[in-house]
């Protein structure tokens, strides 16, 4: 898959609280930004609607992982 402008990954180990999923790997040069899960659980405390958001995406990556991968060491429902 690729991803573009204000995409964002590394959420399924963050949101669900399991192993990273993804490797990335940049086909030109791009700017990146690091956020601690500290930093972003205090951010997205104040804006519920953005945590529920990203934690769909988390789990429909982290469906997506498994459905490739059966073998892999995920948890569906970790994290809740």
């Amino acid at each position: 898959h690729t991803i573009g402008d204000g995409c964002y990954f590394g959420d399924v180990a963050i949101m669900c609280h399991t192993r990273r999923t993804a490797t990335c790997k940049a086909s030109m040069h791009c700017i990146l930004y690091e956020l601690k899960k500290e930093d972003l659980f205090k951010v997205i405390a104040d804006f519920p609607e953005v945590s529920e958001y990203m934690m769909l995406i988390a789990k429909r990556r982290q469906q997506r992982v498994m459905a490739l991968d059966p073998e892999a060491d995920i948890d569906l429902d970790d994290g809740e």
